[in-house]
């Protein structure tokens, strides 16, 4: 953790990649193969082995990654640094340069952040504006809809006053 941001820190051996020498079975396995390619030429591919080119045994080497932990993505994306052990230099010599690397890290991730935030924020501001003039809207409605109804009582009143002075000024054998 570098600051309040967390930093993923992984040191693992990495993998060497010799030609798989196959063994007797797996040899009596692909001829096997290459017969039914013979007979059903539609079902096997022709370039299908039944055992692997290459074998990956532990090297030896070592290797460092560190990772962005609030970096969210699917194509491993958020890697703040990588080293390895290579023929000049063994891995524990890039431990300046890998705090360097997490020094300038913890800025970009913190502007990162920052920047999202504002989206963030300005979505919901978006939001609330959408909000508040849909209330307006409807007070709008209501308001109109007030005014129509009170228009209607007031043309009720006037008639009601007007027959009211009718039937005042007139008798009843009118």
């Amino acid at each position: 953790m570098a600051g309040d941001i967390p930093f993923g820190w992984r040191i693992y051996e990495t993998k060497a990649r010799v030609a798989h020498i196959p063994t007797g079975q797996e040899l009596k396995a692909q001829t096997c193969r290459e017969e039914d390619r013979a007979k059903w030429p539609t079902l096997y591919s022709s370039d299908s082995k039944v055992y692997p080119t290459w074998d990956r045994p532990p090297s030896g080497r070592l290797a460092m990654v560190i990772t962005d932990t609030t970096y969210r993505a699917w194509n491993g994306g958020g890697v703040i640094g990588r080293w390895q052990d290579r023929k000049g230099r063994v891995l524990e010599q890039y431990l300046t340069d890998a705090m360097a690397a997490l020094a300038t890290g913890v800025v970009s991730v913190q502007r990162r952040l920052a920047a999202e935030a504002e989206v963030e924020r300005q979505k919901a501001e978006a939001i609330e504006r959408r909000r508040q003039e849909l209330l307006l809207r409807e007070r709008s409605v209501k308001r109109y809809e007030f005014i129509l109804r009170k228009a209607d009582e007031f043309a009720r009143y006037e008639r009601l006053k007007a027959l009211s002075e009718f039937l005042s000024v007139c008798p009843m054998s009118c």
